[in-house]
């Protein structure tokens, strides 16, 4: 569920940042956002981090596939 609400919460700006930046640079930050997320979801050992990490996972992942 964290997922999706940070898929639904930054479906409303990361689209902007793009047209205002560029679809490169928006891409690249959702990129390495998005591979931090990850790494960290390996090494996490709480519930709520991980919540977390899922949250911006799912924010990240707008950049990649909706860009």
């Amino acid at each position: 569920m964290a997922f999706f609400i940070g898929w639904t919460f930054s479906a409303t700006f990361i689209p902007r940042i793009s047209d205002l930046w560029g679809r490169k640079w928006a891409t690249i930050g959702t990129m390495i956002m998005q591979t931090a997320a990850i790494i960290a979801m390996n090494f996490v050992t709480s519930v709520y981090l991980m919540q977390g990490m899922m949250f911006i996972f799912g924010m990240a992942c707008v950049g990649t596939r909706s860009i």
